[in-house]
């Protein structure tokens, strides 16, 4: 009983080292607060990390869309689930075409990857996106 004991909190530190901590940043860009929940390795790994913006579908946010568990399923990675503003419904979401809204996320996402190039080491080989979309094909 004492050797299952021990191997589970070896198990549970292991998980823990390894365990992406989560912090929330925020920008204005164009005098628009906007904010993002950011998973980083909580331990520093050599070499460059990284990064995944996530986007939340149509009318969620970015404390709900975290529970997806991009942080969990890549955790030597940089994670970013981004806050979406209320749109043509007033709903938070994300602008469709270039121009829309002033083009006020493509604007987003080039402030926050210049911030978080500042605080973190991150790959610029390796930058993705990635989204959820509701809407179903017809």
């Amino acid at each position: 009983m004492r050797v299952t004991h021990v191997g589970l909190a070896v198990l549970l530190l292991v998980l823990c080292v390894n365990a992406a901590s989560a912090e929330v940043l925020t920008w204005t860009v164009e005098g628009d607060k906007r904010e993002a929940i950011i998973f980083a390795p909580s331990t520093p790994l050599p070499g460059k990390l990284p990064l995944v913006f996530s986007f939340h579908g149509h009318g969620d946010d970015m404390e709900n869309f975290q529970y997806v568990g991009l942080q969990q399923a890549w955790p030597d990675a940089i994670i970013v689930y981004i806050q979406g503003l209320p749109s043509r419904d007033g709903l938070r979401g994300w602008q469709n075409e270039r121009g829309e809204y002033n083009d006020r996320d493509l604007k987003l996402v080039d402030v926050a990857l210049a911030s978080l190039r500042k605080k973190y080491s991150v790959d610029d080989s390796r930058i993705y996106a990635t989204r959820y979309d509701q809407t179903v094909p017809a």
